[in-house]
């Protein structure tokens, strides 16, 4: 017989099911949106990285034709004109409506006519190097270049005293979607 001064333990000392079923939703949510950030900053920072490459990439070429410009009249200097580097063979390919491949290497520098679509730049794994280089170590990159060259003529001589150097540089994102970076620079004739 159960005595008249026992009581029953009603109060409970832990969570019941809806609140343990609360707080794991509650941790759900946070942990989501921490994991949502982590994946939006990684992402953001891929893409930053390849607009650098490819900043890199177009600033490489204009270099190149910079110096190309350079040489050409440190060659002989007083004899070759703006103009004549402008129509020179190497240039002049840049002009046509495809433009024009610059591989940059020491050695092999050269500047090629694109037929269609420029081609994609390869990426030495060795190196760590961009360029069109063939071999087992080059593989075709994410990245495509390509160098135009308009002239502009400011004289009333029909002598071509400035170009204008355009650099596009586009490259296929993991997503599929295509991004594109365009540099333009302008180089005169200094040395008259």
């Amino acid at each position: 017989m159960i005595s008249q001064n026992a009581q029953l333990h009603t109060d409970q000392s832990g969570f019941s099911l809806i609140e343990t079923v609360v707080a794991i939703t509650i941790l759900l949510v946070v942990v989501s949106g921490v994991m949502n950030l982590i994946y939006q900053g990684t992402t953001a920072s891929q893409q930053q990285q390849e607009r650098i490459t490819a900043t890199y990439l177009a600033t490489e070429a204009i270099e190149f034709i910079r110096a190309d410009r350079d040489t050409y009249w440190l060659e002989d200097i007083g004899s070759h004109a703006f103009d004549d580097w402008i129509n020179s063979t190497d240039v002049s390919v840049c002009q046509s409506t495809n433009g024009c491949t610059v591989d940059a290497r020491i050695g092999t520098e050269s500047i090629n006519a694109c037929s269609g679509d420029c081609d994609i730049l390869k990426y030495n794994t060795a190196t760590k190097m961009y360029s069109y280089g063939s071999g087992v170590n080059w593989k075709d990159s994410r990245y495509r270049r390509t160098v135009e060259i308009q002239t502009v003529d400011h004289g009333s001589n029909g002598v071509d005293d400035e170009a204008l150097i355009t650099i596009t540089v586009s490259w296929q994102r993991s997503g599929g979607e295509t991004s594109t970076i365009i540099v333009r620079e302008s180089l005169s004739g200094w040395w008259r």
